[in-house]
C-alpha cells in the first residue's frame, strides 16, 4: 500500500521553492563520493547474512529499537533549532524553508499511517512489530519509563544492562545533538539516517520475504514504509536542507562531510556489535 505524503498542489509549490535553493550541488556530490566506501561496507555488512532464523530477527530488533528511538531525538533537535519550539514563540526569519522541510519530516516520523490506518510514530510502529515477532520489549520499555521518571540518559544507559555497542551508539547521537552545528546535524540526519536507511533495510526486507511467514508482517510494513518515505521524500528533503544550510560556505561543507563520516562509522560499529550478539546464538 502506497500512502501519499503530498498533494499535487503542494508538490508544485515545493518544486518552485526548491528550484531557488538547489541544482545539482557539487559539494553534495563531493560528500557522497567521500562516503561511498563507508556506505558500501555498511550495505554489505556480514550481519545481514547471519539473520536467518526468528531468534536472529528478535535479537536484532531488541537492540536496533534504540536506534529507532534516538532517531527522533536527532530529528527533534533540528526542529527545536529551526521551528520555533520555545515559549514565547518566535518566527524563523533566516531559514523559513527549513521550517517547512523539517516539520514535514516530523509529521511523517511522529504520526505516520500505521498498518490499520491509525496514526502513530515509527518508534511505536516498530514496537508493535517487536511484539508480533516475539522480540522482548522489556529493555526499551524500562528505558522509556526511566525517561518519563526524569532520570538522566547516562544513568539509564549505565543501569539498563544493555550491550556496550547500544550505549555507545546512543551516546554518540546525543553528543552530536549537544555539540554539533546545524549543518553538521543536518549531515548526520541525512547521511547517517535518511539517505542510508532505505538501502540498509532493503536487505532485511528481502530476507523477510524469503522467510514466507506471517510473523513479520508488521516489521515488513515498518521497513517498507521507511524505504518508501525516506527514498522518495525524506532523503531528498534532507539533501535540500543541507544545501540550504551550507550554501556556498566551504567550511560548512567540510564540517558536514566530517560529521557524515563519523556517523557512518558509528553505524558500522553498531552493526558490528549486533553481529557479535547474533553469532553467539
Amino acid at each position: 500500500m502506497r500512502i501519499a505524503i503530498f498533494t499535487p498542489k503542494y508538490i508544485g509549490i515545493w518544486t518552485n521553492q526548491l528550484s531557488k535553493v538547489k541544482t545539482v550541488n557539487a559539494n553534495l556530490l563531493k560528500i557522497k563520493t567521500l562516503l561511498a566506501p563507508q556506505r558500501e561496507r555498511l550495505l554489505n555488512h556480514p550481519m545481514y547474512a547471519v539473520i536467518t532464523e526468528p531468534v536472529h530477527v528478535r535479537t536484532f530488533m531488541t537492540q536496533h529499537v534504540f536506534a529507532v528511538w534516538d532517531f527522533m531525538s536527532l530529528l527533534k533537535s533540528l526542529q527545536a533549532t529551526f521551528c520555533g519550539c520555545e515559549i514565547p514563540w518566535r518566527p524563523e526569519t533566516k531559514y523559513p524553508l527549513a521550517v517547512r522541510l523539517i516539520n514535514e519530516i516530523v509529521l511523517a516520523e511522529e504520526s505516520d499511517v500505521g498498518p490499520t490506518g491509525q496514526f502513530l510514530s515509527h518508534y511505536e510502529m516498530y514496537r508493535m512489530a517487536m511484539i508480533q515477532t516475539g522480540a522482548p520489549t522489556n529493555y526499551i520499555d524500562a528505558f522509556i519509563l526511566g525517561l518519563e521518571a526524569n532520570k538522566e540518559l547516562d544513568e539509564l544507559l549505565d543501569s539498563s544492562n544493555l550491550p556496550n555497542h547500544i550505549g555507545s551508539f546512543v551516546r554518540s547521537t546525543f553528543e552530536s545533538i549537544r555539540s554539533s552545528s546545524p549543518e553538521e546535524l543536518a549531515a548526520i540526519f541525512l547521511f547517517g539516517r535518511e539517505d542510508l536507511i532505505p538501502d540498509l533495510f532493503r536487505g532485511l526486507v528481502k530476507q523477510l520475504n524469503e522467510s514466507q511467514t506471517d510473523q513479520y508482517t508488521l516489521f515488513e510494513y515498518y521497513l517498507q514504509r521507511h524505504i518508501e518515505i525516506d527514498d522518495d521524500h525524506h532523503g531528498p528533503m534532507g539533501e535540500d536542507l543541507l544545501c540550504l544550510l551550507c550554501g556556498s560556505d566551504a567550511e560548512k561543507w567540510d564540517a558536514a562531510g566530517r560529521a557524515a563520516q563519523s556517523t557512518l562509522e558509528n553505524r558500522h560499529e553498531l552493526w558490528d556489535g549486533i553481529l557479535a550478539s547474533l553469532v553467539t546464538l
